[in-house]
């Protein structure tokens, strides 16, 4: 009885076979919403398990987009990154949990293209200027060219934390796209 005891909370709890990380039932109603409001249709987002999953973005769910037909239109991925640190973007940090966390939605078309991006949960004080729409709307478009903080995405006054890791998830993703083949 141990042995089949053990041998469940190893195929459950194996980290090897678990690679989504746990979302909302309210930041997927959000991501729905936005995918909703910029595609003008209602899409299904079906989770898919692939190696890219865990290369580099581990903090990252990728998804089928899928129209009610269940025709394929592109992917959603929704990335869970980190703002400043409670108490202040100035504190020294030497504890991971202390970081605010958010939710950043970055949808691609069948072509590879970034067509949206949304901050979909900023809970923090601090760094929320990257909810901003004309700020999202530098990354859209071909993944081909690296985004820079500072020289080809604007700087943002209170937002420095969080503004630069926005960049550097949608560089990462942006580079596990464009080397899939999701045709």
């Amino acid at each position: 009885m141990l042995k089949i005891v053990s041998l469940f909370i190893v195929l459950i709890f194996n980290p090897l076979t678990v690679t989504k990380s746990v979302i909302s039932e309210k930041i997927m109603n959000k991501a729905e919403k936005q995918v909703k409001k910029q595609l003008k249709q209602v899409c299904k987002f079906e989770f898919f398990d692939a190696e890219i999953n865990t290369e580099n973005a581990d903090n990252s769910n990728f998804y089928y987009l899928k129209t009610l037909q269940n025709e394929f239109i592109g992917i959603a991925v929704i990335t869970y990154a980190n703002g400043c640190l409670l108490g202040g973007c100035s504190i020294e940090n030497r504890n991971q949990n202390r970081y605010e966390k958010f939710y950043i939605l970055s949808v691609y078309n069948l072509q590879k293209e970034l067509i949206l991006v949304n901050i979909l949960d900023y809970p923090g004080e601090h760094g929320y200027e990257i909810s901003t729409k004309w700020w999202l709307r530098q990354f859209l478009g071909s993944i081909e060219k690296k985004h820079q903080y500072r020289q080809n995405i604007d700087a943002l006054s209170g937002a420095t934390v969080s503004s630069q890791t926005v960049v550097n998830e949608i560089n990462t993703i942006n580079s596990i796209i464009k080397r899939m083949d999701i045709n």
